[in-house]
């Protein structure tokens, strides 16, 4: 009974380990006016303190869902104080628009923890968003981020 107790145990401590040492991962995918983005995006995730100061960044490459970074910089995406903020910033060339943007976005705290992280970005040039989103006066997109647990809602004009 006790070597079936202690090979539990074991077996116990073995996978705790494991699931310790097992590095976090986080499917990112991003979406431009509805489409999934096919091509590689090269960007950084930044970190701001209260005063609005850059205090990390970093680089990353993402396609269809796969995020790319360096080990440390991972680890550090999912250790971000309560008290900072993290931004996401990439940019990228649409062929259809025949324009380049540059995006920002901030990460509500938490989300880098769940499972996955979708962007779903709309470009104001697109004639169906033009019609459909309200778009901030100093930006020509809007973000809407969705998560297990989170999703922030667009402003949508009413149709009378």
């Amino acid at each position: 009974m006790k070597r079936i107790f202690s090979i539990l145990v074991l077996f116990y401590i073995t996978d705790y380990a494991w699931a310790q040492a097992k590095p976090q991962q986080l499917i990112f995918l991003v979406s431009i006016d509805s489409k999934i983005s096919q091509d590689i995006i090269h960007g950084k995730f930044f970190i701001r303190d209260q005063g609005s100061k850059r205090i990390d960044e970093m680089p990353f490459e993402t396609w269809v869902g796969r995020l790319e970074m360096e080990p440390g910089d991972y680890k550090k995406l999912f250790k971000i104080s309560p008290r900072d903020s993290l931004y996401v910033t990439f940019a990228y060339n649409s062929f259809e628009l025949h324009d380049d943007y540059v995006y920002e976005v901030k990460i509500p705290n938490g989300m880098m923890n769940d499972k996955y992280l979708i962007l779903n970005i709309y470009n104001q040039k697109d004639e169906e968003n033009g019609k459909k989103y309200v778009f901030p006066s100093n930006q020509g997109y809007v973000i809407q981020i969705e998560s297990p647990g989170f999703y922030t809602p667009l402003k949508i004009i009413n149709k009378k």
